[in-house]
Order: structure tokens, then C-alpha cells, then sequence
């Protein structure tokens, strides 16, 4: 194991991926959103959902943490297959589970078309939105790394919060404060931050950071209770305007992070190193286990009995999956077809 290996952004990544599946938990698979929102139960529950939000964005950061110094190259440019080709693999697999397993009609035609356009896979929408970051990423790097100081970066980073986050809080209910053309372009935003971080590696006290975190998880819950109780559960402040924050804080708390003990290390490394695979396998996991979780199910407010045993298991068996797809792809040499001269750092 490489001692010098910084395992912080390896538990970031660990976390990150474990984050998804709890924010689908409650986003997607349970009646959390749609449940009458009252009582402790349900208010930490939106505490527990705002923290887990931060999964995507986090991922978009670390890459930005990972790939400020990458510069266009031949090898740069294959090094995009480590990612495409086990995106062909696996959305292979779901076709075969949609026809076979899910009693889909699909013909050759049309799966090669869902293959193409991201939908073979539920989740598909992230791979392609990387995949444009990434042919992106040698010319962010330009206009960020011939930024001429500190305050002008966080200049940028500012700017780009205003145009693509506090938009969904401003224009609504028919207000139309701030330009929201340029809204899709969030990812350019986390990029930056994590860019940002790996760049100034800014220092914050522990204790403010986790302060922030746990009052900004709180502050949406809150104002459900005060001005909606009773009501579905409203993103009052709008969809992202703390969860970036949120994200960025919980990065400077946990990049720098050190693990001593080698079983720990090795086990968050192999997950670090498997994210893509298992980001790639959970939509084929919750088609295959939810419907049979949620006979379990007797109420939202009991939420805590089955967080703890779905997305632990979930996680687990996405993790099982990437490691047979890993195995198979070294065995099969698969990987020589991206593996570059001299290790380069792709996140996903």
C-alpha cells in the first residue's frame, strides 16, 4: 500500500458514492417526499436527505481535485476509454436485464439507440455529462490555472454560484431575478471548487466546518416545520443553494484526512478505485431489490430501521458487482486498451 497516497480524497470518493445511493433512498425509491411532513422523525430525515444531496456535486469536485494540472495530450485523450468502455459493458448487461428480467420489448435497433443516448441505464444522465467535463477539462484548465491571484479565483467561483445555483432560489413563484440560461453548466462550478481547493488548499477550523454542515443540513427541515408543516416536503431555498456549500465544506473537512491502519486503508482504497463500476451498477440494483424492500415498508417515519439495512446493502452489493466487472476486465486484458505509460488520475 502507498503510504503517501492521500487518503482523504479516497474516503471522499468512498463517501460520495455511499451518498448517492442514500440520497436515491430518499429521492427516488421511498414516499419521503410525497409523505405528510411533521414530527422529529420526518425532521431528520430532511437533515439526513440535505447531507446525502451533496453526492453528485462531490464526485464533479474531486475530479476538479484530481485533473487541475491535465493538459491536452494523445494519452489524455484515451484515457477517456476508462470510462466509456465500462459504460458499453455495463449498459450491455441492463439491456440483457430489461429484456430478460424486466420483460422489456426492446429490439437490436433500439437498444443500441438507449446505449447511445445514455438511457440504457437509469443513471446514465452522469457518464454523459462527464464525459463532456472531461474533453473540457484541458481548457477549464487554462482560464483557471492563469488566474492571476487567490481573490480573483474566488472571484470566479462566486460568479459562477450566482449564474448556475441561486438562480432555482430567485426566479420562482413567478420572480425572474437572476439569468437561469446558464444554470446547466453546475458542474464547471464543482469543478472549480475542487480545482480551487487542490490550488490554495484553503485551512478552515475543523469545528466551524462541521458547525456549518450540520446548520445548513437543518435549515430547509426547519423552515418545512415552521412554514409547511403537515405539507409534502419543499425545497424552500430552492435545489442547490446550500447543498454547494454544503459539499465544499465537507471537502476542506475531509481531504486531508490520514488513515494509518493498512486494512482500513486498503479496503477504502479498492472502493475509491471501483466507484465508477458501482455508480454504474446501482440503478440495476435498486430495479432488482426496491420492489422487494418496500413489502417491508410500513412507514416513512420509521425511516432509520430501513436507511440502515437498504443502502448499507445496496452498497454492498454494487461493490460485490464492480469487483466481478474489475476481475473481468484485467483478466480479459481489457484494460491495455486505456492503460497509460505512466498513471494518470481519472475520477469519476
Amino acid at each position: 500500500m502507498d503510504n503517501t497516497r492521500n487518503i482523504g480524497v479516497d474516503v471522499l470518493k468512498s463517501f460520495a458514492i455511499f451518498s448517492i445511493i442514500a440520497q436515491h433512498f430518499f429521492t427516488l425509491q421511498t414516499p419521503f417526499l410525497t409523505t405528510e411532513y411533521y414530527g422529529i422523525s420526518m425532521f431528520l430525515q430532511g437533515c439526513t436527505m440535505e447531507f446525502f444531496l451533496m453526492g453528485v456535486p462531490l464526485f464533479v469536485a474531486i475530479t476538479g481535485y484530481l485533473n487541475i494540472n491535465k493538459t491536452a495530450s494523445k494519452q489524455y485523450y484515451r484515457n477517456i476509454l476508462k470510462v466509456i468502455i465500462p459504460y458499453l459493458i455495463v449498459s450491455t448487461i441492463y439491456i440483457f436485464a430489461r429484456i430478460y428480467i424486466f420483460d422489456e420489448h426492446l429490439t437490436f435497433r433500439h437498444s443500441v439507440g438507449m446505449i447511445l443516448r445514455f438511457n440504457a441505464i437509469p443513471y446514465g444522465w452522469y457518464i454523459e455529462m462527464w464525459i463532456g467535463l472531461y474533453l473540457l477539462i484541458p481548457f477549464l484548465n487554462i482560464l483557471f490555472n492563469n488566474l492571476p491571484n487567490r481573490k480573483i479565483a474566488l472571484l470566479l467561483l462566486a460568479t459562477l454560484y450566482l449564474l448556475t445555483i441561486v438562480p432555482s432560489t430567485t426566479n420562482r413563484f413567478g420572480f425572474h431575478i437572476l439569468p437561469d440560461r446558464w444554470t446547466a453548466i453546475w458542474p464547471v462550478l464543482c469543478y472549480y471548487i475542487g480545482a480551487y481547493i487542490k490550488k490554495y488548499s484553503p485551512s478552515l477550523n475543523s469545528k466551524y466546518l462541521i458547525t456549518f454542515i450540520v446548520i445548513a443540513c437543518c435549515i430547509e427541515p426547519l423552515l418545512n416545520l415552521i412554514l409547511f408543516p403537515h405539507h409534502d416536503y419543499v425545497f424552500i431555498l430552492g435545489t442547490g443553494l446550500l447543498i454547494y456549500p454544503i459539499m465544499a465544506a465537507f471537502f476542506l473537512l475531509i481531504h486531508n484526512l490520514t488513515i494509518k491502519n493498512a486494512v482500513i486503508r486498503t479496503l477504502i482504497v479498492k472502493i475509491s478505485n471501483l466507484t465508477l463500476n458501482m455508480y454504474l451498477f446501482l440503478a440495476l440494483f435498486d430495479m432488482l431489490c426496491y420492489p422487494h424492500f418496500m413489502k417491508l415498508y410500513e412507514s416513512q417515519q420509521q425511516f432509520g430501521i430501513y436507511f440502515l439495512l437498504f443502502v448499507p446493502l445496496l452498497f454492498i452489493m454494487a461493490f460485490a458487482a464492480s469487483i466481478i466487472l474489475d476481475y473481468i476486465i484485467r483478466l480479459l486484458r481489457i484494460d491495455r486498451i486505456w492503460k497509460p505509460k505512466q498513471t494518470t488520475a481519472v475520477t469519476v
